[in-house]
């Protein structure tokens, strides 16, 4: 696997793509040179959000830039953009060392700014990655394993595929990865998806602890209101809704015994870091 080879050279991904940006003839030599000052200073931004696929990103990262409207007098609205569900006030957007081509989401300005990525932490290609207060969010493989199969564009019918392609073994680097890193760095936390819909008041109120964006806690409070399963699929066309990789009610359980067994016996052989969860044979 490409994934298991790379995570033992940890500065391959930085020379492959600075070399393949130098040589992009449609970059503009300042171009190229801002690449590099965002590689080695991510403009003074620290705060990083670190998540498995479908592991409670977006329904997170949308209340807290809800929260932060709320808080500098905005309405707090949300609607659906035809892909995602997205809020007037930005504060998140990728940790991309093409960012100064604008290959990123831009933000609010003049608010504070929350990097996200998906990646193992030996793929993030930023020099500041280690000096950055990471939150690091998880969710128990199976279910996010569901969840990211109908992501991909699998279903009930096609799992068989999605167990043995590369997918299970790409989340199991970012546990692994992201475990690593929660045990040497302090300006570290780790979340999980299963408390922050239990409790999205306690999660949310870490994060903006953590990140020290000080929101008043009614701000947070009013956010969680506007973010019910009830009220996002509100903002969905009908006909979307099933599809919709946001908010969705499908069908749950969907993996065959053989497929659970098969990703159990990746677990055992490979996972590190279960981050409290079990996968027991």
């Amino acid at each position: 696997m490409v994934y298991s080879r790379l995570r033992k050279i940890p500065f391959l991904n930085t020379a492959q793509s600075v070399t393949r940006l130098f040589l992009n003839p449609h970059i503009s030599v300042n171009e190229k040179f801002e690449c590099i000052r965002f590689y080695f200073t991510a403009y003074g931004h620290k705060r990083l959000f670190a998540t498995l696929p479908r592991s409670g990103y977006n329904y997170s990262i949308i209340m807290l830039n809800i929260a932060w409207d709320l808080a500098q007098g905005g309405t707090g609205e949300y609607y659906y953009n035809g892909s995602v569900l997205t809020s007037n006030v930005l504060l998140n957007t990728p940790l991309d060392w093409r960012t100064p081509l604008g290959k990123s989401a831009p933000t609010t300005p003049n608010s504070p700014v929350i990097f996200h990525t998906h990646l193992p932490y030996h793929h993030v290609v930023n020099y500041q990655k280690d000096r950055m207060k990471t939150a690091v969010l998880v969710r128990n493989l199976f279910n996010q394993l569901e969840s990211f199969l109908y992501h991909e564009g699998y279903d009930e019918s096609s799992q068989d595929k999605f167990v043995n392609s590369w997918q299970v073994d790409w989340v199991i680097d970012f546990c692994n990865s992201w475990g690593r890193f929660l045990e040497t760095h302090r300006d570290a936390i780790l979340l999980k998806y299963e408390e922050l819909v239990k409790n999205p008041m306690d999660t949310l109120t870490k994060l903006s602890d953590f990140w020290e964006l000080d929101l008043p806690e009614h701000c947070i409070q009013d956010a969680i209101k506007k973010c019910t399963k009830e009220e996002m699929l509100k903002r969905i066309p009908q006909e979307e809704r099933k599809t919709n990789k946001q908010v969705s009610n499908r069908k749950r359980d969907i993996f065959s015994k053989k497929n659970i067994n098969i990703i159990r016996k990746k677990f055992k052989k490979r996972l590190k870091y279960d981050f409290g969860y079990t996968y027991e044979l």
